[in-house]
């Protein structure tokens, strides 16, 4: 497989209140998540607001299915709950929704 931009993310305009509130990690546990996914994914970040969680990794595993299995592990959530309210992102729309974020659009 070869490597791709993933991107993994939940965001205040298509998701209820009980589940960002879930997702909220502080500074430890999102060092905890990278540690964790270091072998799937050598090159990760984490953006973490009041507003969205979003992971973006470089990656060969890039199949939504283990990803929500990481993340519904890793906020102690079912797995369908999670697929209900994650969008995943492959390739270049992985960079254009980073830099629509960055640029303030995605606010």
């Amino acid at each position: 497989m070869r490597l791709q931009l993933f991107h993994a993310g939940i965001a205040r305009s298509r998701v209820p209140l009980a589940i960002r509130e879930r997702l909220h990690t502080d500074c430890a546990e999102r060092e905890a998540m990278l540690a964790t996914w270091a072998n799937d994914a050598p090159e990760r970040m984490i953006l973490d607001t009041c507003e969205r969680f979003e992971l973006y990794a470089v990656t060969a595993r890039h199949d939504a299915s283990h990803w929500s299995r990481a993340l519904a592990c890793a906020f102690r959530l079912s797995v369908d709950a999670l697929e209900r309210n994650v969008r995943f992102l492959r390739g270049d729309p992985v960079a254009h929704h980073l830099l629509r974020v960055s640029a303030g659009l995605e606010s």
